[in-house]
């Protein structure tokens, strides 16, 4: 007889349950939580090695250059870059035993997206950019070519993240120039290569 007092307990607990929490046209209490796209901006430092040459009809070999940015990422999982980079791009050629050598020095703007495998801001990662690209610099031995001012450079990279109380990336990046760069009418010349970069993420 004892538990029939405890039943009937267990039975009205039950209903209020399912009367409060379990209705057909409930709808979830819901949380508001405090979210900005700041909360997910990172700013990177990064330092690395250019290895290009110019193609087309120049066909240059690749030596190794120089590459210094900061670029801002805004997302989670998939995230928007902006940032700036300076390129020193180095080639040369060999003709009739003289050698001739090019140097490139460019600042970039970086405009693109990059897509974590995993969803999170870590981890191995995706990226496509276009970078509007000003010649600032120009330096030619044994050779009497003239570069235009401006290029655009399409790239796609692949990388890692690792997190941490710092976190660290690597990346290499492969451009195409899309523009001509030379300004003689009979010879074309376009810049293209590989970057491998290291960067510190804050």
């Amino acid at each position: 007889m004892k538990l029939l007092p405890l039943l009937v307990i267990s039975l009205f607990g039950f209903n209020s349950f399912a009367q409060t929490g379990m209705e057909k046209d409930s709808t979830p209490k819901q949380e508001k939580y405090l979210y900005s796209p700041l909360n997910h901006l990172q700013t990177s430092v990064n330092l690395g090695v250019t290895y290009f040459n110019l193609g087309g009809d120049a066909d240059t070999d690749a030596k190794p250059g120089v590459k210094l940015g900061v670029i801002a990422e805004v997302g989670q999982g998939l995230n928007y870059l902006v940032g700036i980079n300076y390129l020193m791009l180095k080639s040369e050629i060999e003709h009739t035993n003289v050698t001739s050598e090019f140097q490139l020095d460019y600042l970039s703007l970086v405009l693109g997206a990059k897509y974590y495998i995993s969803g999170s801001n870590a981890g191995f990662y995706m990226r496509g950019n276009l970078d509007p690209s000003i010649l600032i610099n120009s330096k030619t031995k044994n050779a009497d070519d003239d570069f235009k001012d401006f290029d655009i450079m399409a790239q796609i990279g692949l990388g890692m993240t690792f997190p941490g109380a710092t976190n660290f990336s690597i990346d290499l990046g492969y451009s195409m120039g899309l523009m001509d760069i030379s300004k003689d009418d009979d010879i074309s010349a376009k810049n293209q290569g590989l970057a491998l970069t290291f960067g510190v993420l804050f």
